[in-house]
């Protein structure tokens, strides 16, 4: 990225008065994102909701990789496209059901990756995308999947982000009331009338 004959990496952030401006390189061009601190969205900002933690949303999971790297490419949330290398599957079991979840990264050695989840309570709880869950895993392929910590893409925020959206593999049918609530800006969510609760720990 190039201002009066400087050059400045991508993902750098200028700010100057009330404004920040991020810039960046994705998909070979260049973006710009203005945060505006007299925005009616930022002025309006009451928090982050949550659901109360629950044990009962972390499990062990044990993640079988492909045998050779495969790569999936994901829609966006603005109509865009996403490729990723699949990590593998994460098998788990929650409320005595067997469950997969599969998880990506752009990296395909990596011990971290993310899971693109979506469950029965999007659109009603929590955001109708989606949600994301960070993970990582020891040298035997093993974690633990702790959706206390789960947590809404940028695009639940503004509609600027271009964030994947959960596969179909990842869409599951039952209820995972943990982590992070639907953000008040949605139309229709019932978070508009919920007072803002204490978040869960962020990840590290």
């Amino acid at each position: 990225l190039a201002e009066s004959g400087k050059i400045y990496p991508s993902d750098s952030i200028f700010v100057a008065d009330y404004r920040a401006t991020r810039a960046y390189e994705q998909e070979g061009q260049g973006e710009v994102i203005v945060f505006d601190q007299r925005a009616a969205e930022f002025k309006g900002f009451s928090g982050l909701r949550y659901y109360e933690p629950d044990g009962a949303f972390v499990v062990p999971a044990r993640l079988t990789r492909p045998p050779t790297p495969e790569q999936e490419t994901l829609p966006t949330s603005i109509e865009r496209t996403k490729t990723f290398y699949i990590i593998g599957t994460l098998d788990f079991e929650l409320n005595g059901q067997k469950l997969q979840l599969r998880c990506y990264s752009w990296d395909p050695k990596s011990k971290e990756a993310t899971v693109f989840f979506k469950d029965s309570t999007a659109g009603a709880e929590t955001l109708p995308a989606g949600r994301y869950l960070e993970v990582s895993f020891d040298d035997n392929d093993a974690t633990t999947l702790d959706f206390n910590r789960a947590y809404n893409p940028y695009c639940a925020y503004t509609d600027t982000y271009n964030c994947p959206l959960p596969p179909k593999s990842n869409q599951l049918s039952v209820a995972i009331p943990a982590g992070e609530k639907i953000y008040p800006r949605v139309a229709g969510a019932q978070a508009h009338a919920e007072p803002a609760a204490e978040p869960t720990p962020s990840a590290p």
